[in-house]
């Protein structure tokens, strides 16, 4: 398979680089290597192999696009950032991270609860629905459990 030339393209502006609202990590990830002609492999070198925790093997990368690959470190998508010639924040954000503190995000959400609600962007409208029919039913479960002892349901 031929490669791209993996100089970045003058025609390439900011605003086709920055993540979508909608998209999740690992399309964002896969969108950026394409846009940046670079495959898997060509990815994974550019990232350091000293010290580990910068380094992002081919399969991982891989994993991290098919959206497979959890908790991604903060130094790998650094790393990625980096090779990808994009803001760290871009990433880090849509991986759960704020670009300040790695255990808040800038929308209030702990990284789980941003992880799962980029991925519940991804449904389509009717799987929303269902989705949130079945968090308000987990909901009224718990407000069903914490009832004074003495109360009859």
């Amino acid at each position: 398979m031929a490669k791209k030339d993996s100089t970045p393209s003058t025609k390439t502006s900011q605003a086709e680089l920055r993540p979508f609202p909608d998209e999740a990590l690992g399309e964002y990830l896969r969108r950026l290597r394409l846009i940046r002609g670079l495959d898997l492999g060509d990815v994974s070198v550019r990232t350091p192999t000293v010290p580990e925790s910068q380094h992002v093997s081919q399969s991982y990368l891989s994993q991290l696009e098919l959206g497979r690959a959890q908790n991604p470190s903060r130094e790998r998508l650094v790393s990625l950032a980096r090779v990808l010639d994009v803001p760290e924040r871009w990433i880090l954000e849509k991986a759960g991270f704020s670009s300040g503190n790695a255990a808040e995000t800038s929308d209030g959400l702990d990284p789980q609860s941003r992880r799962f609600a980029l991925r519940a962007a991804q449904l389509n409208p009717e799987e929303r629905s269902l989705l949130d029919s079945m968090i308000e039913g987990i909901l009224q479960a718990r407000r069903g459990r914490k009832r004074p002892s003495g109360s009859k349901s």
